[in-house]
């Protein structure tokens, strides 16, 4: 919503003077919902429906970005991935729709636990990802491992339900031999993730377990 003024001070408001006023402020309103709707359809592009947190999409751009931004200036820049771990067992033995409420409640709980400056988003499915910009793979995992320990000591209350569960984490940074691009990055991460599934779930792998020294 929107306010017109217009001062005419000494200058009487004739009938003329109204009708023109009012095409004017018809023609401003139109301009103005177009760019509402314009704003709002690219963030719905942006964004995931069920979460609120940013897209498969957007975070590619912005993993780009980052990337980028690490390379120009130095510094550090990590890579957390989360995987819950029971989703399957929660949709075949409750239905989807809880499944759902869960991944909304996860979503809540990894926006409370980042920072300002990470990035979220769901990557598809029950798996989550947080850019973190200007940080080392010890504040990483520190990172990761308050929101392991959250999730695991929290109920998730749907639909007279009482639930609780576990996350798997993978976490990579840069810089870091063999990781010279986004897709490097993402490819370390999923694969830290994947012996944090392999050896047992509930907990946080690092890619390069030296770097924490």
């Amino acid at each position: 919503k929107g306010v017109l003024g217009i001062s005419m001070r000494g200058c009487p408001l004739t009938t003329e003077k109204q009708d023109l006023l009012s095409i004017v402020a018809s023609r401003v309103n139109k301009v103005l919902a177009n760019a509402t709707l314009h704003r709002d359809t690219k963030m719905l592009a942006l964004t995931d429906g069920l979460t609120g947190l940013l897209n498969h999409r957007a975070f590619h751009e912005r993993i780009r970005h980052e990337f980028e931004r690490y390379r120009r200036y130095g510094s550090f820049l990590s890579l957390i991935v989360v995987d819950f771990d029971n989703l399957k067992v929660f949709n075949d033995t409750y239905g989807h729709p809880v499944g759902d409420e869960v991944l909304r409640e996860l979503g809540d709980i990894l926006r409370d636990t980042s920072r300002e400056s990470d990035v979220l988003a769901r990557y598809g499915g029950d798996e989550f990802v947080i850019l973190l910009p200007q940080t080392n793979a010890g504040n990483a995992v520190k990172m990761a491992e308050r929101i392991r320990e959250k999730v695991e000591k929290h109920y998730f209350i749907v639909q007279n339900l009482n639930l609780q569960s576990t996350i798997s984490i993978g976490v990579a940074t840069v810089p870091e031999e063999g990781i010279d691009s986004p897709h490097d990055l993402l490819e370390r991460a999923d694969r830290a993730l994947y012996e944090a599934k392999r050896s047992g779930k509930n907990r946080t792998v690092v890619s390069v377990p030296h770097l924490l020294a």
